[in-house]
């Protein structure tokens, strides 16, 4: 019997998507991390304004989360609804 060496997990890149900040990059890499952001909507102060913003992050969000993993693909996802800074 002959005995086969570990294999090793490949490392993860993770994907963050997120909303961008005023004159934040729409792409970048920090570190291992690949950083995908889209136009945050106008912040609600009512329901209904809480509604829209909410209902648009999550649009934003698969259709920016659909784009990468058609173009790139991606190992894990961490989507949020605040704006991530890495730098």
């Amino acid at each position: 019997m002959q005995l086969e060496p570990p294999r090793l997990r490949p490392r993860l890149s993770p994907t963050v998507i997120c909303p961008a900040e005023p004159g934040q990059p729409r792409r970048e890499r920090v570190g291992d991390v690949e950083v995908h952001r889209y136009l945050a909507g106008a912040m609600g102060k009512r329901f209904l304004g809480y509604l829209w913003e909410y209902g648009w992050a999550m649009v934003a969000t698969f259709l920016l989360s659909l784009q990468v993993w058609i173009r790139e693909g991606f190992d894990f996802l961490m989507p949020t609804i605040r704006p991530i800074r890495l730098s």
